[in-house]
């Protein structure tokens, strides 16, 4: 219990970095791994509003889905079924950006030199 419970706080403390507290909405977008619950668990510990979308959610799905449910963070993660994942959703988080649209944090699970914060750490 205790190795879950530092995994949580190292989450939440990453989302922290990404200006994520009490009432943020936070797009939660993983597939049935152990970082999945861990994740659910550093929002709900930070008192943050977790917004899964689903896995199978691609650019086009997001440019929409993201500015309409207002989040201003993103949770991903590296997936060897799909490379791009976390290029893509970082994508569409400067896509969104130069619309004007408010600044998206993103945070990811895995290797990646992909602006954010990595998670894996």
């Amino acid at each position: 219990m205790g190795e879950l419970d530092e995994a949580i706080d190292a989450v939440a403390s990453q989302l922290g970095r990404l200006d994520v507290g009490a009432g943020t909405p936070v797009a939660i977008q993983l597939p049935n791994v152990i970082e999945l619950p861990i994740t659910l668990l550093a929002c709900a510990r930070l008192g943050a509003v977790a917004v899964p979308f689903p896995i199978q959610h691609r650019s086009h799905e997001l440019r929409s889905g993201l500015p309409t449910a207002q989040v201003r963070a993103v949770v991903t993660g590296e997936r060897p079924d799909r490379p791009d994942q976390v290029t893509d959703v970082a994508d569409v988080i400067v896509e969104l950006a130069s619309t004007g649209a408010a600044a998206i944090g993103l945070a990811a699970f895995g290797p990646t030199s992909q602006p954010g914060v990595d998670l894996s750490r």
